[in-house]
């Protein structure tokens, strides 16, 4: 990649299908951009651009001073699963944020400070419609329903078919174990 250049703007999307990118490395001195654990934000992490989708991040923590998640940030990130806001200064999440990011499967909010959820900012992720795959305050949850979130993603009482919520099951058969109790 080119070394002596400057960014003046980037938008969310603009590396979709850019398989083989997984970092940025931007120049020391930028005053204006910050990249970090697969995404560019500006300089005091208070808006987040793009996430790469192919940067292999499966956990995000949203930069707690984080204002605002930009239009299509997230789109289209086939191994991001969750993602954590649990800053108190998170006002809105833009259009298409996480759209199609089909292994998301949960998103945790500490607090209800979020103002604007835009259309479609979560359209093409099924397991965000799954049982417990929401931790959000009351008064925030009402907001998401309006944006198709169905209540059950807020439910911590989920059916094991129905959940995202990993399961601590064992099992193992009687038959495998046998020649290790016979020795």
């Amino acid at each position: 990649m080119v070394s002596d250049c400057s960014l003046n703007y980037c938008a969310g999307g603009c590396f979709y299908g850019c398989f083989e990118l997984k970092t940025i490395t931007l120049n020391p001195s930028d005053n204006k951009y910050m990249f970090e654990n697969g995404a560019l934000t500006d300089y005091y992490q208070t808006i987040l651009y793009f996430f790469l989708p192919y940067s292999g991040v499966k956990n995000f923590a949203v930069p707690t001073d984080m204002v605002t998640i930009g239009n299509c940030a997230f789109m289209g990130c086939p191994t991001l699963q969750r993602v954590f806001f649990s800053g108190s200064k998170i006002r809105e999440i833009r259009y298409q944020a996480f759209k199609d990011c089909r292994n998301l499967n949960f998103i945790f909010f500490s607090l209800s400070s979020l103002t604007i959820i835009d259309n479609e900012a979560f359209d093409g992720c099924p397991y965000l419609k799954k049982c417990g795959s929401f931790q959000a305050p009351l008064s925030l949850q009402e907001k998401l329903i309006s944006v198709k979130i169905p209540q059950i993603a807020f439910s911590d009482d989920c059916d094991q078919d129905y959940t995202c919520k990993s399961v601590n099951q064992f099992s193992i058969s009687l038959v495998l174990l046998t020649p290790f109790v016979l020795i």
